[in-house]
């Protein structure tokens, strides 16, 4: 039997760098890594269409892993794990693009009506009492 001594792994020198210290809470994310738009932070690419992300500063960052393109949950492409601080602030964001308006679109607004226009909803109030007749008490005799 071999008395060699081994070196810590590169995850526990990131997640646990101090041995006599708790473990770090973290989370992992899995997906294509890319560049923020904002200095001094990461993304994170969940879907294939690149329509979703989570963003966070790269100093929550502990310890990335390549995911080759077998074990990756995008079949065919290989991924990264990144592995950050639970109580990092992690942006997640869904993107979209607008909708071209075709040229025959028009835009139809309907008339303004003061708010009390619809207290009775779409139905107007019907009199029932016979033509010329006073329903109150307090009409002119």
């Amino acid at each position: 039997m071999s008395n060699d001594a081994f070196s810590q792994h590169p995850y526990v020198d990131g997640v646990r760098p101090d041995p006599a210290a708790a473990p770090s809470d973290v989370m992992e994310l899995v997906g294509f890594a890319g560049n923020s738009s904002r200095p001094g932070y990461q993304r994170i690419y969940l879907t294939l269409a690149l329509d979703y992300y989570a963003e966070f500063a790269s100093g929550d960052l502990l310890y990335t892993a390549q995911v080759p393109a077998d074990a990756s949950p995008f079949p065919g492409h290989e991924v990264v794990a990144v592995t950050v601080r639970r109580d990092a602030t992690i942006d997640y964001t869904w993107t979209s693009h607008g909708q071209h308006k075709a040229d025959f679109d028009l835009d139809v607004r309907l008339e303004a009506r003061p708010r009390d226009a619809y207290a009775f909803g779409p139905f107007e109030p019907r009199r029932t009492e016979p033509e010329g007749t006073c329903p109150s008490r307090l009409c002119p005799q």
